[in-house]
Order: C-alpha cells, then sequence, then structure tokens
C-alpha cells in the first residue's frame, strides 16, 4: 500500500516518488506518466516526505518511524541508499536553495529538527516542541508548524536556532504549511480559518467561505 507521494520538482519534466508502507519495493518513480519500480526493497518503512536538490538531483525521502533510517538517491529514484537521520517521527522534509541543505522536522520525542549540506549525515536539534510540517522561502528563513502541540517556529539561520511565534489568531496551527509569492499559508483540518504571513512571524487569520 502507497502512503506517500511526494512532487520533487515541476514543469514538463515533473518527478514524483511514491513511498510504500509494507513489502517489496518501496518506490515507484514516474516521469511523463509512465511509473517504474524502484529496486529499493527494505521490506516494510513507511515514508512520509522528501525533497530534492535542483543542482545535481538528490533526492532525500524521510520515515515516520522513530526506528527506521531515511533514504537517498542520486539517480532518479532508481536506487536507494540508507542515511544516517536521528531517531525521530519525522514528519517534512524540505529542501533550501539559499543554505543548500535540506532540513527536516518531527513530533515524536527525538530531535524535532535536524538539518544536513549532503542529506545523509544530520545535525539535530530540540527547540522545544515537536513539529509537523515545515516550509522555506528559498531566501533565508524556515518556519514550521505543528497542529498537535499547536506551536509553531521560525529560523533564520539555517534552522540552528529557533524562535516561537505568537499565534494571536486564536485558530490552531496547522497541518501544513507553504510558501509562495510572497506569502506563508497554514491551514488546520476541521477549522473553516487559514493563517497568513507576509513574513512568517506575524500572521492574521483569514475566514473561508463555504
Amino acid at each position: 500500500m502507497l502512503k506517500s507521494l511526494i512532487s520533487l520538482n515541476g514543469g514538463v519534466a515533473a518527478r514524483y516518488i511514491a513511498g510504500a508502507a509494507a513489502g517489496g519495493a518501496d518506490f515507484w518513480g514516474q516521469r511523463t506518466g509512465v511509473w517504474t519500480r524502484g529496486t529499493y526493497n527494505t521490506g516494510s518503512r513507511s515514508y512520509t516526505d522528501g525533497a530534492s536538490r535542483p543542482s545535481d538531483g538528490r533526492i532525500v525521502v524521510v520515515s515516520w518511524s522513530n526506528s527506521e533510517q531515511g533514504v537517498y538517491s542520486d539517480d532518479n529514484g532508481a536506487t536507494w541508499s540508507n542515511s544516517s537521520t536521528p531517531g525521530e517521527s519525522w514528519r517534512s522534509c524540505s529542501y533550501c536553495t539559499y543554505y543548500d541543505e535540506w532540513i527536516i522536522v518531527g513530533d515524536y520525542s527525538g530531535s524535532h529538527f535536524a538539518y544536513s549540506s549532503d542529506g545523509i549525515n544530520w545535525t539535530s536539534n530540540n527547540p522545544g516542541s515537536g513539529q509537523f510540517a515545515i516550509a522555506t522561502d528559498h531566501n533565508g528563513k524556515y518556519v514550521s508548524c505543528s497542529y498537535k502541540n499547536n506551536v509553531a517556529y521560525y529560523s533564520t539561520n539555517g534552522g540552528r536556532n529557533w524562535t516561537q511565534i505568537t499565534n494571536p489568531t486564536g485558530a490552531a496551527w496547522g497541518y501544513d504549511i507553504q510558501y509562495g509569492n510572497g506569502w506563508w499559508v497554514c491551514a488546520n483540518r476541521g477549522s473553516s480559518t487559514v493563517m497568513r504571513s507576509q513574513d512568517g512571524i506575524n500572521w492574521t487569520g483569514c475566514l473561508l467561505n463555504r
């Protein structure tokens, strides 16, 4: 059973990686509508998210199980190798061109945050509460959030230090956060309010029309 679908880049040559939950080869890659089964056979892993580096195409994928390693690929997902991700339930992975690094966040009881310049060796830190999603503006800022802990953070030095964000809207921090066209957007399941911000620090709520 497939557990995740990861879009690695857009445009005509878009590539997607799908991760399986159990058994067989865990990855399928897709370009131009044709899916090809990868050769990395792990038996059983649960992958949640991944990101690719545009300069060389390296793909990094993380697992939500704190006992499972992440993996990386240098050949468009045809073959995979283990990475040394710290023990944590990793939920989200982002690559930032500004720092030329990957960053991952988790929400179990481990590191909560880790960053890497090669996607293989990781440096972890723990600012306080686990996180569920992370995004970057590719200009030096990361913002993360967690619906479960209702806490969000931002970093302006590549994830080395984190500052908690005050939420004035009363709405819970969401399942996901995205950045685009100069705006950060955060949404939560079951809520009619979407939060948005232009700097990732000061947020306002927007009521959805249903």
